[in-house]
């Protein structure tokens, strides 16, 4: 797989999962009251690679005539920040913060 192809696949997979759902959460009612909480969330990646072409030597043997590397990695952090609280007669924002 190539770095380009790794990354793709990375930021394919953060776009599925970056969704309403990661920041809201389901609701809960109870006593005349519906609360939704309600996150902050991060996502991070990065990739990189490269190519090192080898001495001329190796020409004259079976060796790789390349050295190829690559690497990628990436986070998520999700932190609770508060939550929507709602009845009939109003609707609010608490925070944690």
């Amino acid at each position: 797989m190539s770095i380009q192809e790794l990354i793709k696949s990375i930021s394919e997979r953060v776009q599925t999962t970056a969704s309403v759902k990661a920041v809201y959460g389901d609701p809960v009612t109870a006593e005349g009251k519906t609360i939704i909480p309600v996150a902050r969330v991060r996502y991070g990646f990065g990739g990189g690679g490269g190519t090192q072409d080898l001495s001329p030597d190796s020409e004259a043997t079976d060796e790789p005539q390349q050295q190829v590397g690559g690497g990628g990695g990436g986070g998520v952090e999700v932190s609770p920040v508060g939550f929507i609280e709602m009845t009939l007669e109003e609707t609010r924002y608490v925070s944690f913060e």
